[in-house]
């Protein structure tokens, strides 16, 4: 399914349902860690499979806030890292988590960094952003959800960049885990979404 109606500050619904994907990782040879981290978690699986499209315009730089990460224990979580899957033409220059508890809109997407154009809503929620890395999710009791900005770099603003999926390790206690979207976005340039295929 092409979703080609998401707008910057647009009220996306939650998913946190749907099964997850088995990962097959380099783990032994990059992890620090002394036992390869899980798929799932206390974060749970990453949503149902939706690709979105976004037109970039003239953008070398985007940020871009569309996944929502929940704490479903009753613990509190740290992430530690955020990395993209399947990308091509695009890097992840940094990532930053936002509340969005409550009826508060996800970011969406906004062009430029530092963004040309931002609503209200927006610039409040990228002020009140912090690092991901460090980042405490708040037990499931406090109903806190959390909208993951991606701050994006993009190789040629002339030609179309993909993004299959976002991940993120985290963990609880001495138990790692790896959380990962099931979203594969399309940063379209030229005349954007539309000019794409369904």
């Amino acid at each position: 399914m092409l979703d080609r109606t998401l707008r910057a500050g647009t009220r996306m619904p939650l998913i946190v349902g749907a099964g997850a994907a088995v990962l097959v990782l380099s783990w032994a040879a990059t992890s620090p860690w002394s036992t390869p981290p899980m798929l799932g978690g206390p974060l749970g699986p990453g949503g149902d499979s939706v690709t979105s499209c976004m037109t970039k315009r003239d953008a070398t730089d985007m940020v871009v806030g569309l996944d929502v990460v929940r704490n479903a224990s009753d613990e509190p979580v740290t992430l530690d890292s955020a990395e993209l899957v399947g990308a091509t033409r695009v890097t992840l220059t940094a990532a930053r988590v936002a509340d969005v508890s409550g009826d508060r809109s996800l970011l969406g997407h906004v062009q430029g960094d530092p963004p040309r154009e931002m609503s209200d809503e927006q610039r409040l929620l990228m002020r009140s952003s912090r690092p991901l890395t460090g980042f405490a999710l708040a037990p499931a009791s406090t109903g806190a959800i959390d909208n993951v900005l991606m701050y994006l770099h993009l190789e040629d603003p002339e030609v179309t960049a993909e993004i299959e999926h976002l991940r993120v390790y985290y963990h609880q206690g001495s138990h790692h885990y790896i959380w990962q979207d099931n979203a594969h976005f399309i940063l379209a340039a030229g005349p954007g979404c539309a000019a794409l295929p369904s």
